[in-house]
């Protein structure tokens, strides 16, 4: 499976083996239909001698649901390895840039708390807060500063690595030249509180972002620590409660203003309706592939499942 994946990724120019993450994910969809097809049958079912081979199947379903899992997360490894730098985003898109800015303590925390339901979930409640705000890309490449020393990048903004002593000049150069500037309202540390100071200075108040944790209750938990840190930036007081907002930015006259929605905010630092376009991580090739690969597995599925049923039918007879 993991074989035929990178024989898939290598001919759409994907270039890792581990998007046969993807056919690993097929082959959980496989075990559950054929799991969900032998005791979905009424004929089987009323069938004494069904129930041991039904329990006995268990372990399919069980499979099935950690190989989904680690499908999702080669998925998420593979794209490690082909995220763009901050250079080849730009060379990509020579728009202005948007550049987030946030503590490197931050790099990995998730969108969503962890609970146990999310054995059972694949997709989105994965993410980490980073991965969320690539809607960022509708208005130019996002990028930020790598963590020093790692040897993969993170999944999320693409990375400019720089030198301890140069990071404040590079930061302060890329302040200049971004269309929209992005903190991520968590962590703060002398270098978060330099490159606040350095933004207000530079840029206009419309361009200037920060992104409030969600869930919703720990976002009401924790802004007034974050109003109380960063009041002395901005000439007019922060609201003391941010309501259902999750992204502060301020209007010509350094107005607060929360925006509930990334569209909103979007089309606000715009200025104009933004036209979305398709994220890299979102790429049409691989939803191609992977309805194809789903389409095949499908009728495999369907063939198997024909001839299990036969099978099971002929030895409880």
């Amino acid at each position: 499976m993991l074989a035929g994946g990178a024989a898939v990724g290598s001919a759409l120019g994907l270039a890792t083996a581990v998007r046969g993450g993807f056919e690993v994910r097929a082959t959980f969809h496989l075990l559950a239909t054929l799991f969900f097809a032998m005791s979905g049958d009424p004929d089987l079912a009323a069938n004494e001698a069904f129930w041991p081979i039904f329990v006995a199947m268990l372990p399919i379903l069980t499979t099935s649901v950690l190989l989904a899992r680690l499908g999702w997360q080669l998925i998420r490894y593979g794209g490690r390895f082909v995220q763009p730098t901050a250079d080849e985003a730009r060379k990509r898109d020579p728009r202005e840039p948007v550049l987030f800015l946030r503590s490197f303590r931050d790099d990995d925390v998730r969108l969503n708390p962890w609970s146990v339901w999310d054995i059972f979930a694949f997709d989105d409640t994965r993410l980490s807060i980073e991965e969320s705000l690539l809607f960022f890309q509708w208005l130019g490449p996002f990028i930020c500063i790598g963590r020093p020393g790692e040897r993969l990048p993170t999944l999320g903004a693409s990375r400019l690595y720089v030198e301890n002593e140069r990071w404040q000049s590079v930061v302060a150069d890329l302040i200049e030249r971004a269309r929209a500037i992005v903190f991520l309202a968590r962590t703060y540390t002398p270098g978060i509180h330099w490159e606040i100071a350095e933004t207000v200075r530079r840029k206009a108040p419309q361009t200037i972002v920060f992104v409030l944790p969600a869930p919703l209750n720990a976002r009401r938990a924790t802004y007034g620590g974050f109003r109380e840190s960063i009041q002395r930036y901005f000439p007019r007081p922060l609201p003391d409660d941010p309501g259902e907002g999750r992204f502060l930015s301020f209007g010509d006259d350094w107005q607060p203003r929360f925006f509930p929605s990334p569209v909103e905010l979007i089309n606000a630092i715009a200025g104009h309706a933004v036209r979305p376009i398709v994220s890299r991580y979102h790429d049409v090739r691989l939803y191609v592939a992977t309805f194809i690969v789903a389409i095949v597995s499908g009728l495999a599925v369907y063939a198997v499942s024909l001839r299990l049923n036969a099978g099971v039918t002929t030895i409880l007879k």
